[in-house]
């Protein structure tokens, strides 16, 4: 094919034979792979798109397959199609880029998931397509609708490939942590051991690391943890090991950034605590010295805190005071100068299971003497 023009329009020609299923099969499965093994055909596409006056020769040829009865034959279609398109963007626009994916997703459409997905990331990697394919709730849908149970790696590259292209464009990677991207990724990470995909999941959180919103979700989420994991696996390619390192070293830099003292108290100055990485056990112990500056403004904030009516914000916020009872050398004397218990024992009651199992806590921690502290 790469020295005679006629063979490739021949088997193109071939895919619409279908009296003869197996015929047009065989020759969509040989233009697939033909198409994946060696990019440089690619050029004989252009010249055939070059003598044909544009992209109709393709199309005529490939899309009427995509809504044929066949699920094999429909995705080989869209592959090659969105292929084409990705790799001869020149010969081609945004709408006739929309157009496919429009038949790709209609409901007469033949194409599985797996099928919708691949074609889908063919027209992401291209610049010119990537807002096109990405704005189009189908597409998009097709994206996020992936999640850590879905249990083929397949469908777990292809969701990662995605998000790999995405965070290419600042303004859609901007919008990614809205859409809880990041907590899928972990589950990934977590549940699969296929290497290619372990592989682009790194090179996906590498990427995910200059955006402010997406860093926070990936420290509080705890995916240091789950990277830190993947270092102790058995791994073909020892590579994996250094790209590990390089990754787990990157996360680590903004654990020390994100949950640092001053975040803490920008959270609490707001008004609204949620459960994340800044009370954690290990937040509180590498901080809790810290919480004696400005004489205990923080602490006197967070007692503020339990009288506002937002049940999460007062399980956290007795959590917090726990700790801070337990680990600070003049924490229940200084709980006791802010009259805290009263008010915690007062939640005890509340309506909220979370708020009263926290201030049963709560209490327990403050009441709780040291063994020294009663021997004096």
């Amino acid at each position: 094919m790469k020295t005679d023009v006629e063979l490739l329009k021949a088997l193109l020609q071939a895919t619409k034979i279908r009296k003869s299923l197996p015929g047009s099969q065989f020759a969509l499965l040989f233009l697939y792979d033909a198409l994946r093994e060696d990019s440089s055909l690619y050029g004989q596409c252009e010249e055939i798109l070059r003598e044909h006056n544009g992209h109709g020769y393709f199309r005529e040829c490939l899309e009427p397959i995509v809504s044929q009865p066949d699920t094999f034959s429909a995705d080989k279609a869209a592959w090659i199609m969105s292929s084409i398109m990705t790799n001869c963007s020149y010969h081609y626009t945004k709408e006739t880029a929309k157009g496919l994916l429009d038949k790709i997703y209609a409901k007469e459409c033949k194409c599985s998931q797996l099928g919708k997905l691949e074609a889908t990331c063919n027209l992401l990697k291209s610049v010119d397509f990537r807002q096109t394919a990405w704005s189009t709730p189908d597409a998009q849908q097709c994206v996020l609708s992936v999640t850590g149970e879905s249990g083929l790696p397949q469908v777990y590259y292809k969701y990662m490939f995605a998000l790999w292209m995405l965070s290419y464009d600042k303004a859609i990677a901007a919008t990614l942590q809205e859409r809880d991207v990041v907590p899928v990724i972990k589950k990934i990470l977590e549940s699969c051991r296929t290497e290619k995909v372990i592989r682009l999941g790194l090179v996906v959180i590498r990427n995910f690391l200059p955006d402010a919103a997406l860093t926070t979700d990936i420290v509080e989420c705890g995916i240091l943890e789950v990277i830190q994991q993947l270092e102790f696996e058995k791994w073909r390619d020892q590579e994996m090991y250094d790209d590990i390192r390089e990754v787990l070293q990157l996360v680590a830099v903004q654990v020390s950034t994100v949950s640092s003292f001053e975040k803490y108290e920008k959270e609490v100055s707001s008004g609204n605590l949620a459960w994340g990485y800044l009370h954690s056990n290990k937040f509180w112990g590498e901080n809790i010295t810290k919480f004696d500056q400005k004489e205990y403004s923080v602490v006197k904030k967070l007692c503020a805190l339990l009288d506002i009516d937002n049940a999460l914000t007062q399980a956290v916020a007795c959590h917090d005071i726990g700790e801070f009872a337990v680990l600070h050398p003049l924490g229940k004397k200084k709980l006791n100068d802010f009259q805290v218990k009263e008010k915690v024992m007062g939640l005890m009651k509340s309506e909220d299971r979370d708020v009263r199992r926290e201030a049963l806590l709560c209490c327990q921690k403050i009441m709780l003497n040291k063994w020294q502290d009663a021997s004096k």
